[in-house]
């Protein structure tokens, strides 16, 4: 009986402790779709937000034009009327003038207007360009702004972000969104800092010129891409053709980044494209540093660089 007792007792506490960890499997199950839903609301709150902000605008404007239709068309029946009673047989001889000046001016006002009201919707619809302000908002890193004159003092800062890191061997993409160009000075101040630095440079003017870049190589036109002595290392001119971002998935590329890796401190990729484009995530799998440039981009044209940054990458802006 003794026996009897116990094996209940111990069948029991198996089926309270089987229980209890269905609980917990369910608990953490629940937790981490909580965890899931608070990372997206603060994306879907702004969102929400410049809808919201663009819908009240053009009710407002819409408002505004109702309020002014109806002003100018009292004032034009006191005017009429000039309060006095109207006689239809009395016909004035006088023809009235043209108010072109007031209905011109009104016309133009509420043209404006609706031009401006369509501008914003038509902005929400296709997606409002990020600043660096909006990117600062979402938690993103921001570096600086580019000038016309020297940028030694951005290129400093990006030199910094790249060290804070502790990346053994950093592999950087600037993404130029077709603007000003600053890989060369950074390789230089990298230099400086006693790096021994590959420059990658894609430029699609040197689309007719023969030599031997890293394009050709990769497209089996030649046995090796010229390397041009820097003081820093060496520039080794990708090239830049039509079919450029066919030739960048060649299988001949991975290796090639990994002799780079064991004779170069830094390697350095300057891409003229805008975020938009494709050619850049071709480079996605080499790269652990991109620098984005900010130019028109909206947010879902960035949608992809986020998701890269999210699989353990390190992303920052400037503009």
């Amino acid at each position: 009986d003794i026996s009897l007792v116990e094996n209940q007792i111990r069948e029991r506490i198996e089926e309270l402790l089987a229980h209890l960890e269905e609980e917990k499997r369910w608990a953490e199950k629940e937790l981490g779709e909580v965890k899931k839903a608070l990372e997206e609301v603060p994306e879907t709150w702004l969102r929400e937000q410049e809808l919201q902000f663009s819908a009240e605008m053009s009710r407002s404007m819409l408002e505004g034009m109702v309020q002014l239709v109806e002003t100018k068309n009292i004032e034009n029946n006191l005017v009429s009327i000039e309060s006095k009673p109207i006689d239809p047989a009395q016909a004035s001889m006088i023809p009235k003038s043209l108010r072109l000046k007031v209905f011109g001016g009104v016309g133009f006002f509420l043209g404006g207007l609706i031009t401006f009201a369509g501008a914003i919707i038509w902005g929400v619809l296709r997606g409002l360009p990020l600043s660096l302000e909006n990117i600062k908002v979402r938690g993103k890193r921001v570096l600086g702004t580019l000038s016309r004159g020297s940028d030694l003092n951005l290129i400093r800062t990006c030199c910094l972000w790249v060290d804070e890191k502790k990346v053994e061997t950093p592999i950087v993409m600037l993404l130029l969104d077709h603007r000003k160009d600053y890989s060369l000075p950074l390789a230089n101040v990298l230099g400086k800092e006693g790096k021994r630095v590959a420059h990658l440079p894609l430029n699609f003017e040197k689309e007719k010129d023969r030599s031997p870049s890293l394009a050709h190589y990769l497209g089996g036109e030649v046995k090796e891409p010229i390397f041009v002595e820097r003081s820093f290392g060496h520039t080794i001119p990708i090239g830049g053709g039509s079919y450029t971002e066919e030739i960048l998935k060649s299988k001949k590329l991975p290796p090639f980044i990994e002799t780079l890796k064991q004779s170069y401190d830094v390697i350095l990729f300057s891409i003229p494209s805008s975020p938009k484009e494709t050619l850049p995530k071709h480079l996605f799998p080499f790269a652990n540093h991109l620098i984005l440039t900010l130019g028109n981009a909206s947010y879902e044209d960035l949608i992809p660089y986020f998701a890269w940054e999210q699989e353990g990458h390190h992303l920052a802006f400037i503009h």
